[in-house]
């Protein structure tokens, strides 16, 4: 909310604004026929919530052979949107009338979906970049085709910058003129809206162009067999890399184990190339990739890190953009210019998106991409599909109020199961809720070490002293080292708070433990109890992953530690959130932690 006046300022507390997303969604495998629909978020409600089916708006589904027809699609829309902003909605809250305007401000989508509702040329166009108004020129492939690139010009490393008033102008033009004007085709339903920007809050989307474009790009060069004698290539090193990935234990908030590059890759989702791009990749390919293609990688990956974090800083801002214009500058020299397509040129212009609308996560594909998963499970059969949807989703969104006159437990269960079909989901570090053990409980005397350590650092004297394996923290399970019964994951590789020394560390938690100074019967009581961590200390030596350089690329969410006999008693409060261990090297062998870049994001 802005503290600077305007519709959306504290001075106007019930007006709310929306992010709106479409893409086509293929129904048949046998046909053309495709579904695309039309949503609208609430921003001003918790991340975690807005991105949820039943808070979503659909306001417009088309179901057909070909893509929708824009200006008749959105018509309705448009006048909701015009009247919403204009005059909002009226209603009455304990007896007081209140009216509520709304505003539409941000708009995601992958690339052919965006040149579709802002009315532009698609990728492969001229002028296709909605930021600047760099032409891009036509290449011609070895193989006898072509694309359209956008050189890097160091001289001016940026074109004119695109305004909403001047692209006003060249729809104004390309109308007129009934040919496209500077990569315009004709105006947008968006144009006719005071409260969006057309190029400010059109936003670059990070799920298809950061991950899915330019990450699974790289390794496609790396490892591909027809780039096998060129000097970027490590394909002979694929069984290495796959034997490094399938040792490592994610995580059990990161929702994919890794999977081998050789025999899945083209399987791979957005959200393992994520997990590949911000922790696996440079641990992984820290001696196989060479030098200079290992640097300029890094660069990439810190700089995508630093505007996907929770809280950026213009210094966040000021090196990311550094580092993103250095990897596109020197993408030709190392790559090959054919590769310098809309994705790459795009690059460019993220730190500003991110200044103009929020951390890359904020407009993010990825919730909707999800959502799109649901649609399809809407419908049976191949008759009236948008009929089928339309009712499903009224079903849906008007569960809650169904349920509200009912006192059945069983049938207010069976509702939410019913809208709620993984209610065993984790939800996502860094939310707020008690913590609590999880598991049969099991009586230990402490060392004397332990106990000192107990009484010195946490300031608590028992009377009873109770041992787990798991405990749920902040609507999250964690793990220890105890609990054996899941392999594949580490969620008890932890970042917690030292009082005593005042700094954040990491460590393993070998077990939990519930000091109790009551008598109670009940095994589990969290009167005069306090629940800590026992945890095995990993050292961070101070050595970065990546060597010195001129360009000060550290990646400093990637630590390199090593194990220590320091075992600290940490009350649980003082965790902050799981991490990334990365252990592929053996025992000898440098160990890494990976931090996440911020608590809101989800498979």
């Amino acid at each position: 909310m802005s503290t600077t006046g305007g519709p959306l300022s504290e001075q106007y507390p019930n007006n709310i604004s929306f992010t709106w997303n479409t893409d086509g969604i293929p129904v048949f495998k046998s046909s053309k026929f495709s579904l695309w629909p039309f949503y609208l978020v609430i921003n001003e409600l918790p991340y975690k919530q807005r991105m949820m089916k039943e808070n979503m708006i659909l306001c417009g589904l088309w179901f057909g052979e070909t893509k929708p027809f824009i200006s008749l699609f959105t018509k309705p829309l448009m006048k909701s949107l015009k009247n919403l902003e204009s005059k909002g909605i009226e209603y009455e809250i304990g007896g007081c009338k209140v009216v509520t305007q709304a505003y539409l401000i941000c708009g995601t989508a992958d690339l052919p979906a965006k040149s579709l509702v802002l009315n532009c040329n698609q990728f492969n166009g001229q002028y296709s970049c909605m930021r600047c108004v760099h032409p891009g020129e036509t290449y011609k492939t070895a193989a006898g085709g072509s694309v359209h690139v956008f050189p890097y010009d160091a001289s001016k490393s940026m074109y004119e910058e695109r305004t909403s008033s001047n692209c006003l102008e060249d729809a104004a033009i390309a109308t007129e003129s009934r040919k496209t004007f500077k990569g315009i085709k004709g105006p947008s339903f968006l144009m006719t809206l005071k409260s969006y920007d057309y190029v400010k809050s059109s936003s670059i989307d990070y799920m298809h162009g950061v991950l899915l474009g330019i990450g699974k790009l790289l390794i496609k060069l790396w490892i591909g067999s027809s780039h096998s004698k060129e000097k970027f290539s490590i394909s002979s090193y694929v069984d290495i890399i796959d034997e490094r990935l399938l040792k490592i234990k994610p995580p059990s908030v990161i929702t994919r184990v890794p999977r081998s590059l050789s025999e899945h890759f083209k399987y791979w989702k957005a959200s393992e190339i994520r997990s590949w791009l911000q922790f696996y990749s440079l641990p992984v390919l820290c001696d196989i990739l060479p030098e200079e293609y290992f640097m300029h990688f890094a660069c990439y990956v810190q700089g995508i890190y630093l505007l996907s974090s929770d809280s950026i800083s213009p210094v966040d801002l000021q090196k990311s953009q550094s580092l993103l214009s250095y990897f596109v500058h020197m993408f030709p020299s190392l790559y090959g210019e054919r590769y310098v397509t809309l994705n790459m040129h795009s690059l460019l212009h993220l730190t500003q998106c991110v200044k103009d609308l929020g951390p890359l996560w904020v407009y993010s594909c990825f919730p909707f991409e999800n959502i799109n998963g649901v649609l399809m499970e809407l419908f049976h059969g191949t008759q009236n599909i948008e009929l089928q949807i339309m009712y499903s989703i009224n079903v849906v969104q008007s569960m809650s109020l169904m349920v509200k006159g009912i006192n059945d437990q069983n049938l207010i269960h069976f509702a939410d199961k019913m809208n709620h079909k993984n209610n065993s989901a984790k939800a996502i570090i860094g939310t707020s809720a008690a913590s609590f053990p999880i598991g049969a409980s099991s009586n230990i005397t402490l060392s004397d070490t332990l106990f000192g350590k107990l009484v010195n650092e946490v300031k608590f004297v028992p009377l009873k002293i109770l041992s787990y394996k798991r405990i749920s923290l902040r609507g999250n399970t964690l793990h220890s080292t105890a609990y054996t019964r899941v392999q594949v994951r580490n969620t008890y590789t932890i970042k917690y708070y030292d009082s005593a020394e005042k700094q954040f560390k990491y460590g393993c938690i070998a077990y939990y433990i519930l000091a109790k100074k009551c008598e109670c019967v009940k095994e589990i009581c969290m009167c005069n109890s306090t629940l800590i961590a026992v945890i095995g200390e990993l050292e961070c030596t101070g050595l970065s992953i990546i060597n010195p350089n001129f360009l000060s690329v550290d990646v400093p969410h990637i630590n390199i530690v090593q194990k220590t006999n320091n075992v600290h008693l940490v009350d649980v409060t003082k965790i902050l959130n799981v991490v990334v261990f990365i252990d592929i090297f053996g025992d000898d062998g440098k160990k890494f932690v990976c931090d996440f870049p911020n608590v809101k994001e989800s498979d």
